[in-house]
């Protein structure tokens, strides 16, 4: 227990074990340690953001201001201002990733972006302010907060009112209040005329909150404080102010001063705002945030917009035709999603899926699961990977049950020597295993067979007389077969030795019956068998003549082999030669003609050519001597005969003698009957050749002239005739009429 090496998962094997890897590793090429896969490295991991690696697995991250949506891939704008994240003093609109702060009229945004603090240019008709924090208690570090209000009508003037109920800061109306107070100046410049300076004690003690009036367009109002001196529940001062405009509004004369909708009433006008925009004051429209308010009929996403606002969706889904509502994009129906095998739509994403024995890769592709290296497969033996799935084998000695993947010992074994074992070996067999068969059949009908057990590993359980747990050999394989030896467990725990067994014959019968769970259990149960085969005794076909070799036998251990002398080769049947045709191919080396012989070949020359000793160079003849005269020479012969030598042996020819008279007398009966001259000379042998056409030729014989008085026979021998004719057939070059190689000539 616990021998392996693997690094992460080790799945047993008959006799050994597979190393495998968790999800988010693969088998390093020395099959034991586990190598992260960097998801990634591929297509960023599907992630729309960054893909962070992880050892074993990897995530997405986003970006500040993003979030992850439910696919875990894409990145979706976190709404701070909607889920109270922000950290806005005063307002907060929403960004893509991000979100900006802005503070109400009567406060200005500090540099550090979020904060607002009291103060700051009033330039509507009206509107109004307040010290921060207002109804609540102001902060103590704001000590003093200055508005400046410039009316855009320079001929109005300001009127000031306080809320009453609100106003609540420290002071005492004995005394000359230096903290906790308001003042309102005629203007903005710092010698301006206070018009007003409220103390704090008008919220507690009762006393009455005048209304302030300026004479110009302008105006400044400070206020000092210091909530330090005791807490109150409610302190800080809010104002309100409007334009007093001393003329009478007309809605034909400038819109009535309105920004949007003057209306004429009694009184006057009265101004109206488009939809999406509220009155402030008596004049003003200002956008309504209705994202912030919530009068929006958005289903995801409020984006404020002037005098509006516009919906959006999240990644995933459209806007709907009526503008507000979310529809789920349906990705699967445009090519697929851009999965491999199935896509399935969902709300808001969608999720690739692949058929069984196929996992999803890089969220869209399919890869396909090799159970037999990752160890998933259920194989008792040997898996065998597959496209899709797997297949189990077993080893030698066992058989695969019909579930295709439990392996149960028995079987046919036809290799010349192997082993079998029974299930589990060399640890215990399995309880339901109580018989196993094998049957050996070796390829060699002529050999017998010896059995070898291990001794170490056998252990099967029982005693004399062994009715259980015990391996029987027999001689044969039929029913019938006698029984060789029968071994029973108690071999291993009573030192007995196991002998080898040997059959009188090449196949046998090996039937191993046991039931461990009916004794008492053991560490190591079950039984090993190794068998080898023993050759009969050799016998010598070659030398006793048994073969049916046709030219060569060479005697092999319990055979032989036939072969064939050069220039053959060995047929099919391996018994029969054949004869190669070395003129079919490059290999004979002849100049000029190969005749093909059995086993061998002959090489010769056309004519004008001599065949040289090494019986395959040919070269041409010297030039002959000069034509004889038109005298009547007679063509001689020598006495004695000549041997002409070829590449296919040797032949004798007689030579004979004749006139050039007597050689035209014949040529002018050759002229009126068509003769065939047969020639035992290489150049002329084969199929009879007419030697002139049969219509009548005017035929002169032009003997070469010898620059001798008198030509001898021999010399003549070797003088070229030549034969000229007017008939078509021979019009032209002067013909060579015969050889010069002596031949044997029949008219």
């Amino acid at each position: 227990m616990g021998s392996h090496d693997c690094e992460q998962i080790c799945t047993n094997t008959e006799g050994s074990f597979i190393c495998s890897c968790s999800s988010g590793f693969d088998l390093s090429s020395n099959g034991r340690t586990c190598n992260d896969i960097d998801e990634c490295g591929v297509n960023n991991g599907g992630c729309q953001h960054e893909c962070i690696n992880r050892r074993g697995s990897f995530s997405c991250q986003c970006p500040v201001g993003f979030q992850l949506s439910n696919n875990r891939r894409s990145c979706n704008d976190m709404n701070e201002c909607s889920e109270g994240t922000h950290n806005c003093d005063g307002n907060c609109t929403n960004t893509d990733g991000s979100y900006t702060c802005s503070c109400n009229d009567g406060l200005l945004l500090q540099p550090d972006g979020h904060s607002c603090r009291c103060g700051g240019i009033l330039t509507a008709a009206s509107g109004s302010f307040h010290t921060e924090g207002w109804p609540r208690a102001y902060r103590p570090e704001n000590l003093q907060c200055e508005w400046i209000i410039q009316l855009p009508n320079n001929d109005a003037t300001i009127q000031f009112t306080m809320n009453q109920t609100a106003f609540g800061i420290n002071g005492n109306p004995s005394a000359s209040c230096p903290t906790d107070y308001i003042q309102f100046f005629d203007g903005t410049s710092s010698n301006s005329n206070s018009l007003e300076k409220i103390c704090g004690v008008h919220s507690h003690y009762g006393g009455t909150l005048p209304v302030i009036s300026t004479t110009s367009s302008s105006a400044r109002v400070v206020f000092t404080g210091s909530n330090l001196r005791r807490p109150l529940s409610r302190v800080g001062v809010k104002v309100d102010y409007v334009s007093i405009v001393p003329i009478v509004y007309n809605c034909s004369v400038e819109n009535g001063g309105c920004d949007h909708i003057c209306v004429s009433i009694s009184e006057g006008v009265e101004c109206q705002c488009r939809d999406g925009y509220g009155l402030i004051g008596r004049s003003t429209c200002s956008d309504r945030n209705e994202c912030e308010s919530g009068s929006h009929g958005c289903d995801q996403v409020c984006t404020n917009a002037e005098g509006s606002y516009t919906c959006s969706c999240h990644s995933g889904l459209e806007l709907g035709s009526d503008g507000e509502s979310c529809i789920d994009i349906n990705e699967c129906s445009v090519e697929n999603g851009g999965c491999n095998y199935e896509c399935v739509n969902q709300e808001g994403s969608f999720e690739c899926r692949c058929r069984d024995g196929y996992r999803v890769s890089n969220g869209r592709e399919c890869i396909e699961i090799d159970e037999c290296s990752e160890g998933t497969h259920n194989c008792d033996s040997d898996c065998t990977n597959t496209d899709g799935s797997y297949t189990c084998s077993c080893n030698n000695g066992l058989l695969l049950q019909p579930d295709g993947h439990s392996c149960r010992c028995g079987g046919i074994l036809t290799a010349a020597s192997g082993s079998f074992q029974t299930d589990g070996w060399p640890t215990s067999y399995r309880q339901e295993n109580f018989q196993c068969e094998w049957i050996i059949q070796l390829p060699n009908s002529d050999a017998t067979i010896q059995f070898n057990i291990d001794q170490s590993a056998f252990g099967t359980l029982g005693k004399p007389p062994c009715n259980k747990d015990y391996i029987q050999f027999f001689d044969g394989t039929d029913s019938g077969a006698a029984s060789l030896k029968k071994i029973c467990g108690l071999l291993k725990f009573y030192g007995g030795a196991i002998p080898s067994i040997n059959t009188t014959s090449s196949t046998t019968r090996v039937v191993f019956t046991g039931t461990r769970f009916q004794q008492r259990p053991l560490s190591r149960v079950g039984v090993k068998v190794d068998y080898v085969t023993i050759p009969p005794p050799d016998v010598d076909e070659c030398a006793l003549g048994t073969h049916n070799c046709e030219q060569l036998c060479e005697n092999t251990p319990g055979s032989f082999i036939c072969s064939c002398r050069n220039g053959y080769s060995l047929s099919s049947d391996d018994r029969t030669c054949n004869d190669i045709d070395e003129c079919l191919g490059n290999s004979h080396g002849c100049d000029q003609v190969c005749t093909n012989t059995n086993g061998s070949y002959a090489c010769s020359c056309v004519d004008r050519f001599t065949l040289q000793s090494d019986m395959q160079t040919c070269i041409s003849d010297p030039t002959p001597p000069p034509e004889l005269s038109t005298t009547h020479p007679k063509v001689v012969t020598p006495s004695t005969s000549v041997t002409n030598i070829s590449p296919s042996g040797t032949e004798t020819i007689t030579p004979t003698t004749q006139s050039v008279s007597e050689i035209k007398s014949t040529l002018t009966e050759l002229l009126v009957t068509e003769t065939t001259v047969t020639a035992t000379s290489p150049l002329l042998a084969g199929t009879p050749t007419p030697l002139l056409p049969k219509t009548p030729t005017n035929i002169s014989l032009a003997p070469t002239v010898l620059s001798k008085p008198a030509p001898t026979s021999t010399e003549l021998l070797v003088t070229k005739t030549t034969v000229t004719a007017s008939s078509p057939l021979l019009a032209g070059t002067p013909t060579p009429l015969l050889p010069k190689t002596p031949t044997n000539i029949s008219l």
